[in-house]
């Protein structure tokens, strides 16, 4: 009987070390919410960040084009 009461006593004190391990279990809903409005914020800035890269990109291709058309204007007036 001792040796139950020890394991039951034991078992709950892992349970609690991994309860005070969880995500959150010492956040208010407020700070809970503030992380969850963080994360799509950073997602918010990932996307942005993708499409600024692309428009670059995007510009690029544009700039090398009017490029090649400049030189080909030039060419054709010597």
């Amino acid at each position: 009987m001792r040796e139950l009461a020890t394991d039951l006593v034991k078992k709950a004190k892992e349970i609690d070390a991994l309860i005070e391990v969880l995500p959150g279990i010492d956040q208010t809903e407020d700070e809970q919410g503030y992380t969850k409005n963080y994360r799509s914020l950073e997602e918010e800035n990932r996307i942005a960040n993708q499409e600024y890269e692309d428009a670059v990109k995007e510009m690029e291709s544009v700039k090398e084009q009017i490029n090649q058309s400049l030189r080909a204007l030039a060419e054709q007036s010597l």
